[in-house]
């Protein structure tokens, strides 16, 4: 083969330009040049496992296709310099059923996707609607009207109904624009994967309450921050960092009238003063150690700082949703709960919503919602110029075996091409969903099993 026709496709990876009379079982192959729906393949890369299936790629009239060696366990055939007149294509009800049934799965996965994008929908709407509840009881709450608190009954119950209802919940990438607004979007972000946690950590609804409770409010002090500390992009100095650590008091002291009158949890305002502590005295305000530290305090403390790394104040300095899993576990796990941040890091995923990874066919795409059950498996938002990305395909990983997550990406990495697509998100916010049943799988598949 002349190396003078290699080419390299979107992830750098060499390939070469190759006809469909060279194409044999085991060959990875990439095709261009046709739209995803005009083909009955599941995706534009894929290794061939049957001589059917390159009967079907002849029947399309495929002008272009790449051989990916990396990909691939054998190399194609020698292209010959007088090579035989190509096979006709037939009829034949054999090739013919091959067609179809590919087509018929591409159907299917396409029916499910469309099911899918109005589930993601429709968790938006519910999202959104919660999130203005959110601004509405903190905005109050500034304004002194501290009866305001009960309004967050309506999120928190909502919440708490799901957990307690569905046991295969997804964690879903929300579509967000702070404006200006990212307290707010914070404050729900920690309270949502806070009640997350606490249901997996075996909590019962009413300590569910407290902990949503304490998770919403535990900012609340903030309000009391000068505005060009709290919001100021570059390092703070010692005196606007003592300032700002004084936001833990602030908010016992704004919620505390209402903890003494028994209408606000004395538990959730511990959590208020106490979500900046940490298991080994490092924390602040106090500098108190894990045994004065509840175990609602410490959930809060978890997503509290996993929150914050993903959302810095100053966006370039934010990390990536798995980048933030792996730096707490690495650097940071003496100053929280091991048990409670090993949970935490399962729930999520090695993959958290938000990650931009690359398949094991070399497709690139956004993890958008992970499912604890197949970690190793989440839902994906493909990159694929033949498709608009108003129309992205929305693939789940755990319906195909053969595919897999290869590694993780920077999205500052990515060419301008994949990053204008995917968009990733400026502010990673989360919501929780209602995943459909699912049959019990095989070993090895990525489901994580309980012990």
């Amino acid at each position: 083969m002349n190396d003078d026709h290699n080419d390299k496709n979107r992830t750098g990876v060499t390939e070469y330009p190759v006809t469909i009379d060279q194409l044999q079982p085991g060959v990875f192959i990439r095709i261009t040049g046709l739209s995803w729906l005009d083909h009955p393949f599941l995706m534009n890369s894929f290794k061939i496992t049957s001589r059917e299936q390159i009967q079907v790629l002849r029947k399309l009239k495929v002008k272009t296709i790449f051989f990916v060696p990396g990909k691939s366990d054998v190399f194609p055939l020698s292209e010959q310099k007088n090579p035989a007149p190509a096979p006709a294509v037939t009829s034949d009800p054999a090739k013919d059923a091959e067609t179809e049934k590919l087509w018929r799965e591409k159907n299917e996965r396409i029916a499910k996707q469309k099911t899918l994008r109005k589930k993601i929908n429709a968790c938006q709407k519910q999202f959104s609607a919660s999130l203005e509840t959110v601004k509405n009881v903190m905005k109050n709450i500034e304004g002194g009207r501290l009866e305001s608190v009960k309004d967050a009954d309506s999120i928190l119950q909502s919440i708490i109904d799901d957990l307690a209802m569905d046991k295969e919940m997804t964690v879903q990438l929300m579509n967000t624009d702070t404006g200006g607004e990212g307290i707010f979007y914070h404050s729900l972000n920690v309270s949502v994967l806070s009640m997350m946690l606490g249901r997996e950590h075996g909590l019962g609804p009413d300590d569910l309450k407290m902990l949503g409770l304490g998770a919403l409010f535990h900012d609340v002090g903030k309000h009391r921050i000068p505005k060009n500390v709290l919001y100021k992009p570059s390092p703070l100095t010692k005196f606007e960092r003592d300032i700002l650590r004084l936001h833990p008091q602030y908010g016992v002291e704004t919620m505390g009238p209402l903890a003494g009158m028994g209408t606000f949890p004395a538990e959730a305002l511990r959590i208020i003063g106490d979500h900046h502590e940490r298991v080994d005295g490092s924390g602040y305000p106090a500098g108190i150690s894990g045994e004065h530290l509840s175990d609602l305090t410490q959930i809060v403390s978890i997503v509290d700082r996993y929150d914050n790394l993903c959302n810095n104040r100053n966006p370039e300095k934010s990390v990536t949703p798995h980048e933030a899993l792996a730096h707490m576990f690495k650097s940071e796990k003496e100053r929280f709960d091991n048990q409670l941040l090993q949970r935490f890091i399962s729930y999520l995923g090695v993959y958290p919503p938000g990650t931009i990874v690359s398949l094991n066919n070399d497709v690139i795409g956004m993890v958008i919602s992970v499912n604890p059950a197949y970690a190793l498996k989440p839902s994906l938002l493909i990159y694929d110029p033949e498709i608009p990305k108003n129309e992205a395909l929305i693939f789940d990983l755990s319906e195909d075996q053969s595919l897999s997550i290869a590694t993780s990406l920077r999205p500052h990495d990515l060419p301008d091409a994949i990053f204008d697509y995917l968009n990733p998100r400026a502010r990673v916010s989360y919501f929780l969903a209602a995943q459909e049943r699912r049959q019990k799988v095989k070993p090895g598949d990525g489901r994580i099993r309980k012990r």
